[in-house]
């Protein structure tokens, strides 16, 4: 889908980057084999219009949070609020000359996961300790109050030791699978 105005507009696709290249020496041959046979058909104007449409939907997106967040605070209850931002994973964009999802590089499994709340919460950090999305059950479970038990009956890890800057968080990697990817 196009974003709309002013969106669509915000991002001049003959100023946007061009895809991360590298020869992929360490890929499996099969991959190699895909992405040189992409950079040999490429239409370099092409993707970078993709990629400015793909910012514009995500710049359409953030003004999107941005109203709800307005709406919370207009109301009194920010301070109150738990605010989770999560998404799909990511797109490649041609880096690499690859495209979409289920490639096993950063940019394609990386999920991305804002989470903001109260004024006692650590602001403002980026945290790269590995996370899964299925944190999310036993991380609303303890912002709830709901007992040790409850939240041992999920299979993920609370992320309030993250968000409090009190406590543990356990994970120390993170797990991902394609059923497709060879």
């Amino acid at each position: 889908a196009d974003a709309p105005e002013p969106y669509a507009s915000m991002y001049d696709w003959r100023r946007m980057p061009l895809p991360l290249d590298d020869p992929l020496t360490d890929a499996p041959p099969a991959l190699r084999t895909r992405a040189e046979a992409r950079k040999k058909r490429a239409n370099l104007d092409a993707i970078k219009r993709f990629r400015a449409g793909y910012y514009a939907m995500i710049t359409l997106l953030d003004a999107q949070v941005g109203r709800i967040v307005q709406a919370v605070e207009e109301r009194g209850e920010l301070d109150r609020t738990v605010i989770v931002f999560a998404g799909d994973q990511g797109s490649m964009l041609y880096d690499h000359w690859m495209f979409g999802k289920g490639i096993f590089y950063k940019g394609s499994i990386n999920s991305p996961l804002v989470i903001a709340g109260p004024p006692h919460w650590r602001k403002g950090e980026r945290i790269e300790q590995p996370n899964e999305l299925l944190d999310l059950a036993p991380t609303f479970l303890e912002l709830a109050g709901a007992g040790e038990k409850d939240r041992q009956a999920c299979l993920g890890s609370s992320l309030a030791p993250l968000l409090t800057g009190q406590g543990e968080y356990r994970r120390r990697c993170a797990f991902a699978e394609d059923a497709t990817t060879r």
